[in-house]
């Protein structure tokens, strides 16, 4: 039975040939989704929206949008974690700061290599007091469920996944 599902999730597979612009893969649970899918999480004064990933022909990227829950009114300095698939040890790091008062930020990685199907990633947002870069102020830990292969030469999805209207239906909300 495992290998009947396994050779029709390959099967429903399909190679990206050529995409106009990137799409996205929800990985996280929305009212779109499968109940398998992590919950987005939620901190002191922040939470995820929506999580996954952007895929274009050239690879795959992290996508994250957090959104404040709580007023803050002083700026605030944040590091982004992104899980690197290839080496857990090494996660790839940004680092920003902003003033996110009534705001929703994307946090958008570089392209990932190593990603595979129907695994958990995390990503890691730490928000610290602008003033003092040790004094943490809020933290999100989310976890992503890939339906995107980037193991190989050519980006791999699985077929039917792509939710590309959640994305556009965020963007039509003007955010």
């Amino acid at each position: 039975m495992k290998n009947l599902i396994l050779c029709l999730l390959l099967f429903f597979a399909v190679v990206i040939n050529s995409y106009a612009e990137e799409l996205f893969a929800s990985g996280i649970r929305t009212k779109y989704s499968n109940i398998a899918e992590p919950l987005p999480s939620r901190g002191r004064y922040f939470k995820a929206l929506l999580g996954g990933f952007n895929v274009s022909k050239e690879g795959a990227k992290y996508n994250l949008v957090i959104e404040v829950i709580k007023g803050l009114d002083k700026e605030v300095f944040y590091k982004v974690e992104y899980e690197n698939p290839l080496d857990k040890n090494k996660p790839f790091v940004l680092q920003e700061s902003g003033k996110p008062a009534n705001l929703t930020v994307q946090l958008l990685s570089g392209y990932i290599k190593g990603l595979e199907m129907f695994k958990s990633y995390g990503i890691k947002v730490i928000f610290y007091d602008p003033r003092d870069k040790n004094k943490e102020v809020d933290r999100l830990e989310q976890k992503i469920m890939s339906y995107v292969d980037t193991t190989g030469n050519e980006v791999k999805v699985v077929d039917g996944l792509l939710k590309s209207d959640e994305l556009k239906e965020w963007r039509k909300d003007g955010r």
